[in-house]
């Protein structure tokens, strides 16, 4: 199944190098495929990424990615995608490292993901000016890590990212949370957008100016469409 493609008006091509945006939304399936999407933006550009899961394999991301007419494993092949697996471990699941994939403990392993972070970086940018990464979730990191723990980590890979003129788009469950820690991760990040379990997304703030503010995303067999 080939990828799908996108004009390069959508909000998710949009976004630019050396930006962090926050990405809060239900807990749905969808915000996963929108995390391919966001993706699929930069595999269209050469650009490559990094999916960082908290909440799912990479195995099961890929399967479900295919229903959506995400083609994964063919930018694997390519060394365009790279993952870091924070729930295969915690749920018992035996699975090693790939030349892709390399697997950490859970959600505790912040130092884990920093290093990983760090090295594809380097390996990134001998191929591409620039690189994304999705993080699923910064909620799942609450879980297991005190709020100041999380604001030191998240300022350091944030810091990397921009620093290196990646990509960020980082996930943060909605209702989950009071507003002074949404308010501090949102002082970190360049901008802010919400998704609702109708498929209305939002545009709060942005890192530069746009036009249109409120899309309608329909999931289908070939990627997403956004209106």
């Amino acid at each position: 199944m080939k990828s799908p493609k996108r004009d390069s008006c959508d909000i998710l091509c949009q976004m630019p190098e050396g930006s962090c945006i926050l990405f809060i939304t239900p807990p749905i399936l969808e915000t996963r495929i929108l995390g391919m999407q966001f993706l699929q933006c930069g595999f269209n550009n050469n650009i490559p990424g990094m999916f960082i899961s908290l909440n799912d394999s990479p195995e099961m991301l890929k399967s479900k990615g295919k229903s959506y007419g995400f083609d994964l494993e063919s930018y694997e092949k390519k060394g365009m995608i790279k993952w870091i697996d924070g729930y295969s471990a915690k749920s018992k699941i035996k699975v090693s490292d790939t030349a892709s994939i390399k697997r950490i403990p859970g959600a505790l392993a912040l130092t884990d993901i920093s290093i990983f972070l760090s090295n594809v970086t380097s390996s990134f940018l001998k191929k591409s000016k620039s690189f994304k990464v999705f993080f699923d979730s910064i909620s799942t990191l609450t879980l297991y890590n005190s709020n100041d723990t999380i604001f030191r980590f998240l300022e350091v890979i944030t810091a990397r990212i921009k620093a290196n003129k990646g990509i960020g788009l980082f996930v943060l469950v909605n209702d989950m949370h009071d507003m002074k820690f949404v308010n501090t991760i949102r002082q970190m990040m360049d901008g802010t957008m919400s998704l609702d379990e109708d498929s209305n997304l939002k545009i709060i703030s942005f890192p530069k100016i746009i036009e249109k503010k409120n899309y309608k995303l329909s999931f289908t067999e070939k990627g997403i469409i956004l209106n």
